[in-house]
């Protein structure tokens, strides 16, 4: 049908400018498109309702039919319709040149910051902290045997200080938090163990805490997720949802053998935005899709909410 309407948006504005700087007038014949999203059909020819529709309402590497069979019949010039460049359609059609190059990533949890319960611990790792353990009940135990093999221990006669071993284990966490002990050995050989100790502890000491303070300024965040590698290297943990019917689901269906066809056989079907929208945010789920969609969600999100619970891979 021809109409009169006014018509906007970004393929009407380039046809507006070709008309101006080649001078020529033209008239629109709108036809029916089909929302594959929501199975209704949007006509075209209703400016308001073209402006409600959402960045998703319109699978853009689907064309219609009867535009197609208009264009090859030579009935209309031009079919005025943004769709995404494919093999397929090339040997049916020509296309302009493309007006915009859109890349896909994909929406995650935004990173959150980690608890800071056991912080005093973040500076070294587990391995470390059991090594520093093994180390006081290993010098612990020969401490005391140095020292209770001494000649001068046995001159003494002493029957306690180092002469136990628990107050030799003491003596060594004491001096590993630089609090040093009540007894001190007189042996030359037990002195020469308990200054090697307390290099060591000087060293581990400062490392511990240079780190902390590091940790103290920076609070640790999530790993985020930045790559598809990633994504595929935390698939039994995270599952993630290509838009259906998409350019993207159709290469990944017909991408031979690769890394990246577990996202085509992995990827979660049948769930409505709303429900993806809310997994992502829990950092269980990942939406992968245009970036400019993925922008328009976060802008919405944060214009409703005041906040932005998402971020992009």
């Amino acid at each position: 049908m021809e109409t009169t309407n006014k018509y906007s948006g970004l393929v009407f504005n380039i046809i507006d400018e070709l008309a101006k700087k080649l001078n020529f007038t033209y008239s629109v014949e709108a036809i029916a498109i089909p929302d594959k999203t929501k199975n209704t059909a949007h006509i075209s020819s209703n400016v308001s309702e073209i402006d409600n529709l959402g960045p998703g309402d319109i699978l853009t590497n689907w064309i219609s039919p009867i535009m197609m069979d208009m264009v090859k019949n030579k009935s209309i010039v031009i079919g005025a319709y943004a769709t995404t460049l494919s093999d397929d359609l090339k040997d049916f059609i020509d296309f302009t040149i493309p007006i915009s190059f859109q890349r896909y990533t994909f929406l995650a949890a935004r990173p959150k910051v980690l608890s800071r319960a056991l912080l005093f611990m973040a500076p070294f790792s587990g391995d470390t902290w059991l090594c520093l353990i093994a180390a006081i009940l290993s010098v612990g135990p020969l401490l005391y045997y140095i020292h209770r093999n001494s000649p001068i221990a046995e001159e003494s006669g002493d029957s306690g200080g180092l002469m136990s071993i628990q107050n030799c284990i003491w003596y060594m966490y004491g001096a590993l938090l630089q609090q040093g002990g009540m007894h001190l050995p007189k042996a030359d050989s037990a002195r020469t163990l308990v200054g090697a100790w307390w290099l060591v502890v000087l060293v581990i000491a400062t490392t511990y805490c240079g780190n902390l303070v590091a940790f103290l300024t920076f609070p640790e965040m999530d790993k985020p997720l930045t790559t598809f590698d990633d994504l595929i290297r935390y698939q039994d943990k995270i599952t993630w949802t290509i838009r259906d019917h998409s350019y993207l689901e159709e290469e990944l269906k017909n991408i031979g053998d690769s890394k990246l066809k577990v996202l085509y056989h992995r990827r979660s079907k049948n769930q409505t935005e709303d429900a993806i929208l809310a997994e992502v945010s829990q950092g269980h789920h990942v939406l992968i899709d245009w970036k400019i969609r993925l922008q328009f969600l976060m802008s919405q999100q944060d214009t409703e909410t005041n906040r932005c619970d998402f971020a992009l891979g």
